[in-house]
C-alpha cells in the first residue's frame, strides 16, 4: 500500500511539473515532443554521463572498461531488481581514478536494472581545478543547465542538466568535493522515478524564485517534495 502511494505521487508529480520545465528551457511548450526532436531543440549531447566517458543504458562490463567497479549485491523495490555496484578507489594499480578533465573520482554507487543496464549513478568527485571549472566542463558537453539554485536552509548549490536520455544533478558545498547523480528519464520505477521527481521539483523551485517569489513562499512545496523523495528511497531494500 505504501509503495503504491509513493509510486503514484512520483508519477503524478513528475507528469505535473515536467511539461512546464521542458517548455521553459526550450522557449516553448515542448513537453510532449519525442526524445529525438528534443535532442534537436535542446543543446548538448543526449547522454548525461558524457562528462565521465560513461553512458546510461550501459552494462556492467561496459562501465568496467572505463572505471573499476565491484558488484555488492541486489536491491529490490516491489517487482523491480537492481544490481548495486561500487567504484573501487583507488584502482587496482593504486593510482587515483580520473573521472574526467580536472576531476578525481573518490567514490560511487551504480545501479543496473535487472543487472543489465545502468539506470542510476551517484559519483563523489574532487574538483582539482575548482568548482567553476567543473561546471564549465559539464556545460561544454551538456549545454546550458536547466537550473542553478541554492537549497533552502543550506549552503549547497545544485545545478541540473536535462538531456533527451536522462538527467544530471551536481551538488556543491564549500569544499572542492561534490556529488553528481545521473539517472534515466523513467517515472514508472521508484528508484529512477524519485530522482526524476527531485529534479523536476528543484527546477520548479528555481523558476518560482526567478519569477520573484520569496524563498519562504516557494519552500513549502519543495520541502513536501523532498519528504516524498526520502520516503520513496527508504523503500529500497537489499534483496532479489
Amino acid at each position: 500500500m505504501l509503495f503504491a502511494l509513493i509510486a503514484t505521487l512520483v508519477a503524478m508529480g513528475s507528469a505535473r511539473i515536467k511539461a512546464a520545465s521542458v517548455g521553459d528551457r526550450a522557449g516553448g511548450d515542448y513537453g510532449d515532443l519525442s526524445a529525438q526532436l528534443r535532442a534537436e531543440l535542446l543543446p548538448g549531447v543526449d547522454n548525461p554521463l558524457a562528462p565521465f566517458q560513461l553512458s546510461l543504458g550501459a552494462g556492467p562490463e561496459d562501465v568496467r572498461r572505463v572505471i573499476p567497479i565491484e558488484a555488492r549485491g541486489y536491491l529490490k523495490v516491489d517487482q523491480n531488481v537492481y544490481l548495486h555496484s561500487v567504484v573501487q578507489v583507488p584502482a587496482a594499480d593504486g593510482e587515483p581514478v580520473n573521472a574526467s578533465a580536472g576531476l578525481t573520482l573518490l567514490d560511487g554507487d551504480l545501479y543496473f536494472r535487472d543487472g543489465g543496464t545502468l539506470v542510476d549513478a551517484s559519483l563523489l568527485l574532487q574538483a582539482n581545478d575548482g568548482k567553476l571549472r567543473a561546471i564549465e566542463h559539464f556545460d561544454s558537453l551538456l549545454g546550458e543547465p536547466d537550473f542553478e539554485v541554492v537549497l533552502p536552509g543550506a549552503l549547497d548549490f545544485v545545478v541540473g542538466w536535462r538531456t533527451p536520455r536522462g538527467f544530471l544533478l551536481a551538488t556543491f558545498g564549500d569544499l572542492p568535493v561534490f556529488r553528481v547523480s545521473a539517472f534515466v528519464d523513467d517515472s514508472d520505477e521508484l528508484l529512477t522515478g524519485s530522482q526524476v521527481l527531485l529534479f523536476e521539483g528543484l527546477s520548479h523551485y528555481s523558476r518560482r524564485l526567478a519569477a520573484g517569489e520569496s524563498p519562504n513562499d516557494a519552500r513549502e512545496e519543495l520541502d513536501r517534495l523532498l519528504a516524498w523523495v526520502r520516503m520513496a528511497r527508504s523503500l529500497i531494500k537489499p534483496g532479489r
